[in-house]
């Protein structure tokens, strides 16, 4: 068993499970260089880059919530190792399932707060990449 996030920012991000012969949850469509509705990565992307109009105040309690479910994942783990490949489907699956309950939470909230980066340079670097995905969060 092996842990991966499929996302960038791995400070926001949940790490679930995959297991060799096991396949992952669907992801959606492959992410391109510009927002891709429906994929996977950009779809976190909602999330890390809102985190990071406030990133001392938004990751340590995203991290606090995001590592007791990681937590939980970890520790149901051991049993879900030694199990048939429908446990272990099953166990992936259901991770997969509340990881991205998780985010989709973390997301809703962040979207309820005025998007502002407060230092100016820091704001213009990710205007200019937000512009280039096609990513609009003010």
């Amino acid at each position: 068993m092996a842990w991966v996030t499929a996302t960038s920012g791995t400070d926001v991000s949940i790490f679930k499970p995959v297991c060799f012969g096991i396949d992952v949850p669907d992801l959606g469509p492959t992410p391109q260089e510009s927002f891709t509705p429906g994929a996977y990565w950009w779809r976190h992307e909602l999330l890390h880059r809102r985190a990071m109009s406030d990133y001392l105040l938004w990751a340590k309690e995203i991290r606090s919530d995001f590592e007791s479910l990681e937590d939980r994942f970890f520790a149901l783990s051991e049993t879900a190792r030694k199990g048939t490949s429908k446990e272990k489907t099953a166990f992936v699956t259901e991770c997969w399932r509340q990881a991205d309950a998780a985010e989709a939470k973390w997301i809703s909230k962040l979207e309820a707060h005025h998007y502002f980066i407060e230092n100016r340079d820091y704001r213009k670097m990710w205007d200019d990449y937000n512009r280039a995905a096609g990513l609009h969060l003010g």
